[in-house]
This record gives C-alpha cells, structure tokens and sequence, in this order.
C-alpha cells in the first residue's frame, strides 16, 4: 500500500475526482439556486393551493431540482479535463479540501456546535502530527498530562469497570495476546502495564454514560491517531477524514443536548485517551497488527459467530438471520442461481421480521379514503370512473383481503400490517441488482430495520427499482421488455407514485443509453424508437387490461386522472421547502448531497464503463429524482422521509464501487475488502436491529385476536334516517362516513381532498347535480395545511352555496328549497376567515382574461367613501345580492413603507354590523401604482348564505395609504365544462 502511494495509484484518480465532485455540486446548487430565485415554471393560476396563496411557486422548487442534477452532470466533464492540469502537489490538499462537503448535511442540522467540534477533530490530528515528529525525554510527561485530560472529560473511576465480569475478561484476553506477542522483549511486563492502562482508557469511553460522548471522543481519536500514523505529505486528507467521521456521527446523535464546551473538551479527552493508548502498544505487536487484521478466510465464520452471540436475546430473529449468514460464509452459488438465492434471502428476512399488532385508531383520513373506495367497488360501481383509489396498493391490498377473508376492520388492519417490513426485501433486491452480491445486499437490507418509518408502501418502489435495473442489466432484450411490461401494470395498479418513476426513468434511460441488451450506443433515431416502443409497453397492456375488466370509459379515466394529478396536485396541496426545521434540512442536504454524487461519478466514468453499468446508473438516477419530487412536493416530514431508504441505497452502492475501484488500482488489503467489510456491517447491523422484535407465536396471536374482531364503529341516527339505502352522502374531508354507514359517495373521489384541478371539481359538481346527497359533512379548515376548503375547491364550494344550506345544531349541510333567500343566524361550524393572501393578485394578472367569457352578469359598486370609524379604510353602501353575485374585480393604489401589506375586506348583512369572523383578507402592492384584484368572495360563507350584503370595507395597516378603490360585482359560472368564449 505504502509502494502504491508513493507511485501514485488509487490515490491521484481519488483526489481528482473529489476535487471534481465538490466543484460540480457547488455548481448545482447555484443553479438551483438561480432557479429558485428566478421563480421559473409557474403553477397553474387556476389551482388553489398553498403555493397560490403563499406566493411561491411549487412548480420552481421542482424545476430547481433538475437544474441541480443537470448541472452536476453538465460541469462534471469539463471540470475533469480541467482538473487534469492540477500539479500533484496541489492536487491532494484540494481534494482533501473537496472531501468537506460531505460535512454540509450536518452543518445544517447543528450549525452552532459542529463545525467548532469538526475543527477541534482536525487541530488534534495537528498535534499527533507533532508528537510523532519530536521524540523527547518528556514523553512520560506527555503520557501524563495526556492521562489528566482524559481524566476531565470521563471522570467515572476505570477501576470501577473491573467489578464487571465481562470487562475484567476482556482485561485478561487482552493482557495475555499483549505477553503472547511480546514475550520475546526485556521490558514486555512495563509494557503489560502500559497495555492494561490503555484498556481502562478504552472502557472508560466506551462504557460512558452518554453515547454522543463516546461519539465525540472518537472524533479525537480519530484525529490523532491518523495524525500520528501518517507522515507530513498525506497528513491533508485526513483532516476531511475527521470532517466527514464527525459529520456521520452527528447525523445520529442530537448535538443539542450537550453543551459546547463540554463538546469540545470531549473531543479533546478523546485524543488525550488515544494519546495514552498509542503510546502503550508494543512496538512488536505493531509490527504484527497487519497478521492480526481478519481475514477472508476465517472472519465471515467470526462475524456469524458474533452476531449470533449478540442477538441471542432475539432467539427467532437471531436463528434466521445467523443461518442465512453461515449460509453467505460458507457457500458460494454460480451466478445463475444467485437471482433465486437473492428472492430466498429477501423472503428470509421478512420470516426473521415479524410485524408486531397494528394501530386499531381508525384514520378517518386515509383508512376512511381507502375502506369507502373499497366498499364502493364491492358495490358494483366500476373503478376510475365512478371509484379512484389514490392509493392503489392499499385499496387492493384490502379489497383482496377482504375477499380471502372477512369484510372486516380486523381484516384491514391485519392487511397493513403483515407486510411492514416489505422494505428491507426491496432494499435487498434493490441492491443485488447492481451489486450481485448477495452478502453485501443482505447487511444493506439488514441496515434497513433500524429506519422507524418502515411501512409496506414504502418498500414497493425499491421493488420496482430492482426490476428496472434489473431488466437493463439484462442481456436477453424481450424477456426483460416483457418483465418491464407486467412490472409496469402492477405499478399503475399500486397508485401514480410508482408507476411514474418506473416507466419514466425507463423510457428516459433507453431514449439516452439504448435499450436493454446492446453493448453499444444505437444512433438517436432508434433509441428514440425504442423509447417509444418501452412507453407502449409500459402503459398499453395496462389499458388493455382495465378496458377488458372494467370498461373503455373506465380506462381512459384512470390516464385522464394521471395526467391532471401530475400537473395540479403538486400546486395544490405543495408546502415550501421546510428550512428552518433543522433535522428535514439534514435530510434535504444529504439528498442534494447522495443525488450530486450519484450524477457526478455516472457522469465521470460514463465513456469508461460499459452499456448495461450506464443504463443502470441513469435508471437509478432518474428513478431518485421522480421519488424525490413528490418528496419536495409535499415538503413535509411524512414524505420527505421516504427519501432516507433509496439514499441508503444509492449510498451501499456507491461504498461498493469505491471499493471495488481500490481493488481496481492495486489497492488490496483486508480491510478494504469487500466481503470482509460487508461481514463487519452484519455484526454492526445486527446488533443495532430493532429489540422490540416479535416472535411468530405474538404474530399468531395478534392475528387471531384481529381476525375475529367485528366493526363496532357507531352509526349516526341523523344519517341513518336522512340518508336511505340508495341516496348519497357526501364528506368534505374523510370517507369513513360512508363506509360506516353503508352510503354511497356521488363523487368518485373518495375524499375531496384529491380534487385538485377545476376540471375534475366540475366532474364532481357534475356527479353532486346527477346524484344529490342527502346530507353533506361539512369541514371548514382543511386539516392538512390550514386552507379554507371553500377556497380550496372554489368551483365546489359556490355549487353547494347555492344548492344546500346548514343543518341546524350539527356540521351537515341539507338541500335547500328551491327559492331558499338565506339566513342571517349562521353557527360557528360553518363560519370562518377567508385569508386569500397572494390569490386575487394572482388572478387579476392571470386569470381575469380568460374568466370573462363566464360572467352572466357585473354591476359596479360605488361611490366609496372614507371611513368615519376606522383609520386607514374605505367603505361603500350599496345593496349586494350575494347570493347570485361570487367575484369582486377590485382597481387598487396602495401605498406604503415595504413592498406589500395585508388588506382587509369587512362586509355586513343587510340589517347587521361587519361581520369580523368572516371577514376576507388578502394581500395588495404598496407601490403606488394601480393594480386589479380578483376576489373569489362567494368562496366566505359568511357572504354566500347571506340573503345580501349591503355594506362594504377595504382597511390597510397603518403607515400605508390607500386611494379611492373602483370595484365591480360579478356572477361568474364556474361550473361550465366548455372553457372557449
């Protein structure tokens, strides 16, 4: 290795290429930035959503995604040609320099202490580097204050430890491998002293009362002793070594519960402690560590051997997971049997991981969305077009369970639950289909149990990866089209969120790499075809299949429907970028950071490697970007979570290829082998498995126990009553209504919240027109993100105004009479705030144009006057018929301090005062110029119920000034399918 170093070897390429890797990423985030700042690729100014409200656009967080990876992979090859004229001597200090930006992900989850406790790891390898170069009479002293120091920072007594059996063993085994390999030196009992001190050292760290500390205190260590093992040339990288050991340690603790000067003085006590250990090893026995470092041939036995002593307390997961080890260790299968081996061991793991008893708290959200999908197609009622399972994977997981079993809530729960760690069996899959090895896929499976938010539907899109890398791996072109195809159905069957990366990161790869099966690049024009011809696999045995069993019209809804969810749900029900959440900004960065990697390396080595590695790359790229967006779509903790498991793997894989790239460059030593380090991780991973492992006997049990368990879910008399067996109801916000009381939805979405686009709110007011319901549970607030559903779903909400009224003393809305007026009493449930924040301006920009064909009728209000009883305010009294009248079409000039104010719309019934628990808020410009606002005002119930209006009020926050508004009334028919003038 020391030979290899000096010539040069893996280390010139490694050095380049994380030089190359920091400045392309670098870049990437600039154009991401750029992007963002530029706010390119609007939202749809039709579709109500945070992002319309807020005044950020969904749409340019998205785009910002793919001008990062873009960027990454555009720089990446012309910084690699500019790298090559890097002087050696430059060259290690900048890709040890290039190295820290694996230290980003913590910086930004503990800015305030570990970029201090990451110096500080850096400073030590600084001192070890003196101490190994100035050998001095005072080394004693040295060992002493070194002691002392240590001392400060564990101030347990070792001697305490001793009182243990297991400690004073390890004290003795030790001892006697010391007299053992030393026996042959005069002075080999000083050195035994010396040895038991520095294992009191060791145990006083490790059997701390914190982990962080023993965290920290490696981080010195760290830095010591590679300071003190490595000469004065090669001292540079190690300090991004410290960097990135503090960085991965951070990432598993929570810094925020020590204090910073203890922090240091851990890390400091650290080095101290290695201090005190590097200066007790014999110097035979360093001369015979290389002999001692595991072998191939005899450490995957030892590694069994550990895990099963260190999973004993877990007797059934223990036995599985040691039999398919020993398995690992001693039989090696021909490569054409590996696949099989690959689907035993991922069945294996699920055996070893039985799932404990389900949650029976009913979600009226999401059970209720999928339990009311399902008992409507039992009903008879076709899917897609009368039933849209959002979440397909878990509609037909219940629908067939029912089926096999009873219609019940038991059979329900016993469905979500029995397949909970379905995504260690993807992970393992996912990982063997790039590896083909069948050791290294097992311990990245095995690091999966440790991720808390393991759940069935997360592990079915690393099913789906497997296979996509897995049929462009292949060699046999139309046995993997035809896997490709059926994969494809059960994705679109599984829900949108798994068949777009699959098919998209499918047909995208083959457009750019050629289909499966070539070796080499095919000119564009047939790549283009054979893209085409992957997307008609991938999408038309699907459709044919729909068309035969539910109908053509039920088919050509379910691509209607995917269409307009890819296009509007992300504006619809997006969030901005969660930045000040310190542990999702850890999780965002170190996805920015494993995606950059991914897409620099690919674009690196992309002409060195051959066809099948670059289309398995791309696939695995694209695949983690489409994930990935719905993950920045969302922006919440629930889903940007799901990015941890394809980093886990995208990171295994990665690990895998560098060492096998060591290998490569003549690097070969135990240590970094692969087989040895993947039997390290499973003792490592084994251990940290999760202890609350149940037996199959418990599952047995809670089987039983759920399986035999009834629906005692209460009926409301009011629905049972108003509602009969072929009338409707409807819910706002859930579904558990209607599956509890046996009453069908006349929407063919389950819970309103999945009507995202105007469009499919007429398909729905469409379905409220042919099929009335009874009864309406209205919801006000959506529980999701705080918008008014009125507002939400504009178009629905100004058909029911006019259609239903409130039902006195409950939360339902009943059909009204024909030539109902309205009502002045209105109770809380059906009251609210309007905040349209950024929406009017919006609309008056661009959405006014194109709305005009709807008006039926406008009449201008006026003349306004100021405020006689509020500041800053301007009113008008002019009778209103509000419940014709939906639209205020506002001419504005505001004036003011910042670049924009909130402005308030009060208004009155006839015969009232204002109305302040209705009142509309909305955003305005305060650059003295004249702007049109377009307010949805028959989205306030506080408005639309009344039987009218006749005074109105514009009030702007002190300090701003407000002239003489022009406004204008409409009736505007939003219900119109025909959006032509």
């Amino acid at each position: 290795m020391t030979a290899h170093r000096a010539n040069g070897g893996w280390s010139s390429p490694f050095w380049r290429a994380s030089a190359v890797a920091a400045c392309s990423l670098f870049g990437g985030i600039v154009a991401a930035g750029t992007v963002l700042r530029l706010q390119i690729g609007l939202d749809p100014v039709d579709v109500v959503g945070v992002p319309l409200l807020w005044g950020y656009s969904e749409r340019s967080e998205q785009w910002a995604l793919f001008a990062y990876v873009l960027a990454v992979i555009v720089l990446t090859r012309p910084l690699a040609l500019a790298a090559q004229r890097i002087p050696d001597s430059l060259l290690v200090p900048i890709g040890a320099a290039g190295l820290l930006w694996l230290c980003v992900p913590g910086w930004c989850h503990w800015p305030e202490r570990l970029p201090l406790v990451t110096l500080v790891g850096a400073l030590t390898f600084v001192v070890g580097s003196i101490l190994a170069r100035h050998h001095g009479n005072r080394a004693g002293l040295r060992q002493a204050v070194a002691w002392a120091i240590w001392g400060l920072g564990f101030p347990d007594l070792p001697l305490v430890l001793l009182s243990h059996w297991a400690s004073a063993l390890a004290v003795v085994l030790v001892l006697v491998t010391v007299y053992r390999l030393d026996s042959r030196e005069p002075r080999a009992q000083a050195r035994w002293r010396k040895a038991g001190l520095a294992l009191m050292v060791v145990l006083g760290t490790a059997t701390s009362w914190e982990t962080l500390d023993v965290v920290l205190a490696s981080i010195g260590a760290a830095g010591l002793l590679v300071g003190t093992r490595t000469n004065r040339a090669w001292g540079l990288p190690w300090l991004a070594y410290v960097g990135i050991l503090a960085v991965f340690c951070a990432l598993d603790c929570r810094w925020s519960y020590v204090e910073l000067p203890r922090s240091l003085l851990l890390v400091v006590s650290g080095a101290s402690g290695a201090f005190v250990i590097a200066s007790a090893i014999p110097a035979t026995l360093t001369d015979q560590l290389p002999a001692l470092v595991p072998a191939q041939r005899w450490f995957p036995l030892l590694a069994v051997t550990a895990t099963a002593l260190l999973n004993i307390s877990r007797p059934w997961f223990d036995l599985l997971i040691t039999v398919a080890a020993l398995g690992l260790a001693l039989l090696r299968p021909e490569l054409r049997w590996r696949g099989l081996w690959a689907l035993g061991l991922a069945v294996l793991l699920l055996l070893a991981l039985p799932p404990g008893a389900p949650s029976s708290a009913i979600d009226s959200f999401h059970d209720g969305q999928i339990l009311s999908a399902v008992w409507e197609f039992e009903s008879g009622r076709p899917l897609y077009s009368e039933v849209f399972p959002l979440r397909g994977y878990e509609f037909f997981e219940a629908w067939l369970a029912r089926r096999l079993a009873a219609p019940s809530l038991g059979t329900f729960f016993i469905a979500k639950q029995v397949l909970a760690y379905l995504p260690v069996a993807g992970i393992l899959l996912m990982t063997y289909a790039w590896t083909r090895s069948l050791a290294w896929s097992f311990v990245t499976a095995l690091a999966a149990t440790a991720h808390p938010a393991l759940g069935d539907r997360a592990g079915l899109p690393l099913l789906f990866a497997a296979l996509g890398v897995s049929v462009l791996r292949s060699r046999n072109r139309w046995r993997g089209l035809i896997a490709l195809s059926a994969g494809s159905g059960l994705a679109a069957f599984s829900g949108f969120d798994m068949l777009i990366p699959l098919a998209g990161a499918a047909v995208l790869t083959v457009l750019v790499a050629g289909p499966p099966g070539g070796e080499r690049a095919a000119p564009l024009p047939l790549r283009a075809a054979w893209a085409a011809f992957v997307l008609l696999a991938t999408v038309v045995p699907f459709t044919v299949f729909v068309a035969l069993w539910q109908g053509p019209r039920s088919a050509g809804a379910y691509w209607w429907l995917l269409l307009d969810n890819a296009r509007n749900l992300p504006a619809f029900y997006g969030l901005p970028l969660p930045w000040r959440d310190r542990s999702l900004r850890a999780l965002m960065m170190s996805s920015v950071v494993t995606v950059g990697v991914w897409a620099g390396v690919g674009a690196l080595v992309w002409t060195r490697v051959p066809a099948p590695w670059r289309r398995a790359w791309l696939f695995l790229l694209i695949d983690d970007v489409l994930v990935a967006q719905r993950g920045v779509g969302r922006t919440d903790g629930a889903h940007l979570v799901a990015l941890i498991l394809p980093n886990l793997v995208l990171t295994s894989i990665g690990l895998f290829e560098l060492l096998r790239f060591l290998a490569h460059q003549g690097l070969r030593m135990p240590l970094t082998d692969r087989r040895t380090v993947a039997f390290a991780g499973l003792v490592w991973f084994g251990a940290i498995a999760p202890q609350e492992i149940h037996s199959p006997a418990s599952f047995l049990q809670w089987v039983h126990t759920f399986a035999t368990t009834r629906d005692e879910l209460a009926r409301s008399p009011l629905i049972m009553e108003r509602v009969g067996d072929r009338e409707y109801l409807w819910e706002m916000e859930g579904g558990m209504l209607n599956y509890v009381h046996q009453r069908h939805n006349p929407t063919r979405h389950a819970i309103a919240y999945c009507i995202s686009s105007p469009h499919e709110q007429r398909v729905a007011v469409a379905a409220l027109r042919l099929h009335p319901p009874q009864l309406i549970a209205w919801r006000y607030l959506s529980g999701s993100n705080n918008v008014p559903n009125p507002l939400r779903h504009y178009v629905i909400a100004q058909e029911l105004y006019r259609r239903y009224r409130p039902l006195a003393g409950t939360s339902f809305l009943e059909p009204a009479p024909a030539h109902w007026p309205g009502t002045l009493a209105l109770e809380a449930p059906f009251l609210g705030p309007l905040p349209a924040g950024r929406l009017p301006l919006r609309w008056g920009d661009g959405r006014l144009s194109s709305l005009t064909h709807r008006v039926r009728s406008r009449e201008t209000i006026g003349p306004w006057n100021p405020s006689v009883t509020t500041r800053h305010a301007w009113e008008v009294h002019s009778p209103i018929d509000s419940r014709t009248r939906n639209y205020l079409e506002l001419d504005l000039v505001c004036e003011g301090p910042g670049a924009d104010a909130p402005m308030t719309l009060d208004f009155a019934p006839a015969g009232r005062d204002y109305e302040e628990a209705s009142r509309v808020t909305f955003t305005v410009l305060t650059d003295g110029s004249p702007h049109r606002y377009l307010l949805p005002i028959g989205c306030s119930p506080g408005w639309s119920w009344r039987p009218a209006i006749d005074r109105l009020r514009l009030s702007v926050p002190q300090g701003c000034r407000l002239d003489s508004p022009r406004c204008e009334c409409w009736e505007v028919d939003e219900t119109r399918f025909d959006d032509r003038p």
